[in-house]
């Protein structure tokens, strides 16, 4: 199955929680750690969205991170920018409408 999310500052894959670990999701549903940063670059954006129709990227809980306008700005993929707790909500509910969907969260601040 698909990564889900839960508690303030733990990641559920499948069964098993991890905390607080920073990490991406591929349209695919594949996750992959990233390093922990206050920052998502245009680049690490444009590789996550291949193959994605919708981009949502975690900011962290307080909303701390900086995401570099042009990575806003893909062409033909949506991106939404969101507090970690609204972009997994966001996530979940954008697979839920059977879209192909990419993740970068910040599980902290």
């Amino acid at each position: 199955g698909y990564p889900t999310f839960g508690v303030r500052g733990f990641t559920l894959i499948g069964a098993c929680p991890l905390p607080a670990f920073d990490f991406k999701v591929t349209a695919a549903g594949r996750p992959w750690f990233r390093s922990k940063r206050h920052d998502v670059t245009v680049e690490e954006v444009r590789a996550i969205a291949e193959g994605a129709e919708w981009v949502v990227i975690a900011t962290g809980w307080e909303g701390q991170v900086k995401v570099e306008p042009a990575a806003i700005q893909l062409a033909g993929v949506p991106v939404e920018v969101l507090r970690t707790g609204d972009a997994f909500a966001r996530y979940r509910q954008l697979r839920k409408e059977g879209k192909r969907v990419a993740l970068i969260a910040h599980t902290t601040c």
